[in-house]
């Protein structure tokens, strides 16, 4: 599979003697993740490739195997493996195979010739079958898209479909993906698709002048996409490749404002790009720009009627899930009738505005995401769409600011007994209202024990100057104990996690371990058989998949039971056997938060909770690497 005929393992197991001295065949099986048994046969393998004057693997019934290497062209040709990474690449690739997903992705929507499955399979050191199993993967990736693999004799593969959709699937998984820039490949990718910061800055510079001169509003994530796309436009039109738009559509789009002034603008980014547009790539460039603008004025929705049929369900569907009014939100509605017309057209001319900070706001936000899935869930049942991930971000940009003007605290009420004098006793008064802000708190004044005692629901936590021995305060603090105002905030700020019932929702059966596989239908599919294992959900025949997840980025899926094969409150949390790619991103960790009803109390908690703990790289590291429960529940919990 290489120059002298060996395979990726025998290539490992040379450099690995090579590099490190004497070493026993369970450590190299340990190194390559395979048995012993295999090694040996690896190692008569080597033997039978290379005379003794060239190379020697010496074994020792004690030491190990140790290696001589006399040929000066074969030590240049380890050399330069190790120099250029490539040997640590071939063994990521071997061991993850989201990274040869990537690669096999890159590489078909780069290449304009089919490609040769045992090419392909020479180049990331794995066998066909191995291959084989990746490229469904691919065939997954490229579905979202319409994309299809072809296949051909004695030609290859290649991909086949709307050149539209070809360069949204450019834009997401080698423009923006968080794989693109594998260290090992960055020089050939920049090559191939002759990427240019500095050009794609010019493009925006642009856009910006062309959305002034057509007094339209469009974002600064719509900017950097639109030049994108642009930029993807030019190298895609230099290789012949030209989108597909109507004659209709060009006739109808030639008329507006915006069209004439973007054609003032089109000769600067063709000399720019090196690249002449049609009017068919003008008219793409167009449809980028109006789709991905902001709609500021009610009178440019031309379905307005539609739009208000729909929020009124979203409102009805919210109400009946959570128990949450909003729709009184004046704002919220506003921003919605202008918001949801724009992305149902965006949708639906598959020109789709990526969100850069989707993950972020997905981890941050998990209550409001779950309230966001119901709205989404009517919404697409009226338009009859499917609304994409980053979409998908930006409602939930309007939800969370509906929840956050909704969000009303209880009071925090703070008890107090002095059994000191007058003077001291308005003394650490006036500390405690210097400390605590007079509308979130209210502190309230007992002369006796047993007058606190009556009114011991009421209060939060109790403050006294010396200890207090009653039973009916969950919380007390004790002045003479020091650092008093410390432990109230403390109190303050775990209120709402006292009020938890953390035995409810959380034991060790349920941090579950070691499940694998390759694809989101094994796992999802595993979980679902371990929470009916757990008593937990029943079996039920399903026509989809039995829960919706969100990637929410530090390597966490957030499942949410949107299909109520849950029957009991759980917090469940599964930790994968290795790495697996999902949907945009490479993930390890997967959580379901599953309370009695979507509008109980306990979901908030639950969700900041988790939040918390999602947002935190190093905790969930913790987890990846220990798969303790006490450890992780000590995490957790430190709210």
């Amino acid at each position: 599979m290489d120059k002298y005929d060996l395979t990726r393992r025998q290539i490992i197991i040379i450099n690995s003697l090579y590099k490190k001295g004497t070493l026993t065949s369970l450590e190299l099986s340990l190194i390559l993740n395979v048995s012993v048994r295999t090694i040996k046969y690896e190692i008569k393998g080597i033997r039978g490739k290379f005379r003794k004057e060239l190379l020697e693997i010496v074994s020792s019934s004690r030491k190990g195997y140790r290696i001589i290497i006399r040929d000066k062209d074969f030590l240049n040709y380890l050399e330069e493996l190790n120099s250029s990474n490539k040997i640590k690449f071939m063994d990521k690739l071997h061991k993850n195979n989201y990274e040869r997903v990537f690669y096999i992705l890159r590489k078909i929507l780069t290449e304009d010739d089919y490609l040769k499955l045992e090419d392909l399979s020479k180049e990331l050191y794995v066998s066909i079958s191995t291959l084989d199993q990746d490229i469904k993967e691919v065939k997954r990736l490229l579905n979202k898209y319409e994309l299809k693999i072809i296949s051909k004799p004695y030609y290859g593969i290649t991909v086949m479909g709307p050149e539209l959709n070809k360069r949204l699937c450019i834009s997401e998984y080698i423009f923006h993906n968080e794989m693109m820039f594998i260290n090992q490949y960055m020089n050939r990718d920049m090559e191939d698709l002759e990427l240019s910061v500095e050009k794609i800055q010019k493009i925006e510079n642009t856009v910006r002048e062309v959305s002034l001169k057509s007094n339209i509003l469009i974002s600064d994530f719509s900017i950097k996409n639109i030049s994108i796309h642009i930029f993807i436009a030019s190298i895609r039109n230099r290789k012949g490749h030209e989108i597909e738009v109507s004659k209709d559509v060009e006739q109808r789009i030639s008329k507006k404002p915006l069209y004439r002034i973007l054609t003032i603008y089109i000769k600067e980014l063709e000399e720019l790009l090196e690249s002449k547009f049609s009017r068919k790539e003008i008219a793409y460039i167009y449809m980028n720009i109006d789709s991905k603008r902001i709609v500021s004025k009610e009178e440019e929705i031309t379905n307005y009627i539609d739009v208000e049929i729909v929020l009124d369900e979203v409102f009805k569907e919210i109400y009946n899930n959570f128990d949450i009014d909003i729709s009184r939100d004046k704002t919220l509605r506003k921003y919605l009738k202008l918001h949801i017309p724009q992305m149902i057209k965006r949708i639906r001319n598959n020109l789709i505005v990526r969100n850069p900070v989707i993950h972020e706001n997905l981890r941050k936000y998990l209550y409001a995401t779950k309230v966001t899935v119901s709205a989404v869930d009517v919404i697409e049942n009226y338009y009859k769409v499917s609304i994409p991930l980053d979409e998908f971000g930006y409602l939930l940009f309007y939800f969370n600011m509906a929840l956050f003007n909704l969000k009303k605290k209880k009071p925090f009420k703070i008890g107090f007994i002095s059994s000191r004098g007058r003077a001291e006793s308005i003394m650490y008064q006036n500390e405690l209202r210097e400390n605590f802000n007079f509308n979130e708190t209210s502190i309230i004044t007992f002369n006796t024990v047993k007058e606190a005692e009556e009114k011991s629901s009421e209060i939060d936590v109790l403050v006294s100057t010396s200890n207090i021995q009653s039973e009916l305060f969950k919380h007390k603090v004790s002045i003479e104990e020091g650092a008093y105002i410390e432990k109230v905030q403390e109190y303050l700020r775990r209120r709402e996690l006292y009020s938890l019932d953390i035995d409810k929702y959380f034991c060790k059966d349920y941090l579950i371990t070691g499940i694998k596989g390759n694809s989101r239908k094994e796992i999802l599919k595993q979980i679902y058989t371990k929470l009916i294992e757990l008593k937990v959900a029943k079996r039920k025949e399903l026509s989809k998949m039995p829960f919706v997840s969100h990637e929410i980025g530090n390597r966490v899926v957030n499942l949410q039971d949107l299909y109520k094969v849950c029957h009991k409150e759980v917090c469940l949390i599964v930790v994968l056997e290795k790495p697996i790619l999902w949907e945009k991103s490479i993930v390890e960790v997967f959580f379901l938060i599953k309370t009695k009803k979507d509008g109980d109390k306990d979901l908030f908690i639950l969700c900041d909770l988790f939040s918390k703990f999602a947002s935190d790289k190093e905790k969930i590291k913790d987890l990846i690497d220990k798969k303790d429960y006490e450890s992780f529940m000590k995490d957790i919990l430190e709210y």
